[in-house]
C-alpha cells in the first residue's frame, strides 16, 4: 500500500482504522491487524500474472480453461454487479443485499472471470456480424453516461475492422461487453475492463508520435483485440 499517489489509490477513501497491535519486545517485533473501513464508486479486479487464486479457489494455471463458468456474486443491494457473459437474474435477499448470476458458455481462461461493482448505468446496441446478430453491451458509472455514448461509437467500429481481418468475435453466444473499471483496462472475456477516461489514444496521448494514435481509443482496441 506504499507509493505514490494516482490511480491505484485515488479511487477508495479511507473512513476509519480499527489497530490491533501487540508489541513484543523480547524478539523486537510486532504483530496484528488493522480493519479499514473505506469508500469506493466502484469496484473490480485485475488478476492476471498474479492468478485468480488471489480471489477465489481453482486450478490456477492458464494452460487448463474451464469449459463454462457460473458467477453468483452477492452485493449491497444499492449497486449493481456486471459479470462474464450473459445475465442469469437477480435474487433480492431481503437482508440489504442481492445476488447477482452472470454465466459463461465458453471456455475461459480464468484471470478472466470477473465481476464488477458499483451504480453502473447501462446502454447497448445489436451488431450486425460475420456470425449475425451480435449483442453489445456498455455499462458505465452513472456519471459518465453521456461521454461513454459519444466514446464507445468506436466499439462497433473496432468489431467491425476486426471481424474483416480476422473473423468471427468468437463468444457471440456470450455477448460483447465495455465496462468502466477502477483500473487502465484488462480483456476480460466477453466483459472487457475499460479505464482509459473516455479519451482517444492511450490516456489522451498519441503511443506512436504519428498522429494517428489520438483519431481511436487505444483501451478499446487493445483490449477487445485479446479476444
Amino acid at each position: 500500500m506504499r507509493g505514490t499517489y494516482g490511480p491505484s489509490r485515488d479511487w477508495w477513501d479511507v473512513l476509519k482504522y480499527d489497530l490491533h497491535v501487540k508489541f513484543n519486545l523480547k524478539d523486537s517485533s510486532i504483530s496484528g491487524y488493522n480493519i479499514i473501513q473505506f469508500k469506493v464508486p466502484f469496484v473490480s479486479i485485475a488478476c492476471q500474472g498474479l492468478g485468480a487464486s488471489v480471489w477465489y479457489p481453482c486450478k490456477d494455471h492458464q494452460a487448463d480453461e474451464p469449459d463454462s463458468a457460473a458467477m453468483h456474486i452477492t452485493i449491497p443491494d444499492t449497486l449493481t454487479c456486471v459479470g462474464n457473459g450473459r445475465f442469469r437474474g437477480k435474487i433480492n435477499n431481503g437482508d440489504g443485499t442481492a445476488t447477482y448470476n452472470w454465466a459463461v458458455n465458453n471456455p475461459i481462461n480464468n484471470y478472466n472471470i470477473i465481476p464488477y461493482i458499483g451504480k453502473y448505468a447501462h446502454f447497448s446496441e445489436v451488431y450486425t456480424g460475420e456470425k449475425g446478430k451480435l449483442d453489445m453491451d456498455y455499462w458505465v458509472l452513472e456519471q459518465n453516461l453521456d461521454k461513454a455514448k459519444e466514446q464507445f461509437k468506436d466499439a462497433a467500429r473496432m468489431m467491425k475492422a476486426f471481424e474483416h481481418w480476422f473473423g468471427p468475435y468468437p463468444f457471440y453466444e456470450d455477448g460483447f461487453k465495455l465496462v468502466e473499471a477502477p483500473h487502465l483496462g484488462m480483456e476480460h472475456q466477453s466483459a472487457i475492463a475499460y479505464g482509459n477516461g473516455f479519451k482517444n489514444g492511450y490516456r489522451g496521448t498519441d503511443l506512436s508520435g504519428s498522429g494517428w494514435g489520438l483519431k481511436w481509443d487505444f483501451i478499446i482496441v487493445h483490449e477487445s483485440g485479446h479476444e
